[in-house]
């Protein structure tokens, strides 16, 4: 079983459990709030679907282009569960996928030819628009 993460999308997450045949998706919006939700709603639709983090083989995401803070949260997440569970990780750029269908393909080629854990790094396609602080 394979989880897969989405914060590429302006306002909207969503989360793929993917047990290799058929596959299950979640969708919420997150507008500003993937820091307080995200997790939440991993562990609320792994409770819903009956799977325990110790079932999951690999985790993915996608590594943007998308929001800044959106795409920095997906990935920690994605990481962060990686290197607790001793999973395997792939990472997906948006441009690669038209579907959640065609997405979940791709990744399960990744996890294919994953070995195990690596740490994943965002893609933001731009420099990232950050302002700089007014100087008193």
């Amino acid at each position: 079983m394979n989880i897969i993460i989405n914060t590429s999308v302006q306002n909207q997450t969503t989360i793929v459990l993917d047990g290799g045949g058929l596959f299950y998706s979640h969708s919420f919006s997150s507008e500003f709030h993937q820091s307080e939700e995200l997790l939440k709603e991993i562990d609320l639709f792994l409770k819903k679907k009956k799977v325990s983090l110790k079932a999951l083989k690999g985790i993915g995401v996608v590594l943007g282009p998308g929001p800044f803070t959106a795409l920095r949260m997906g990935v920690v997440a994605a990481n962060t569960l990686g290197y607790a569970l001793n999973i395997k990780t792939a990472g997906l750029k948006q441009n690669k996928f038209k579907t959640t269908k065609e997405m979940v393909e791709r990744f399960r080629s990744k996890f294919k030819k994953a070995r195990g854990f690596k740490i994943l790094e965002p893609f933001y396609g731009r420099t990232p628009n950050i302002t700089k602080s007014k100087k008193k």
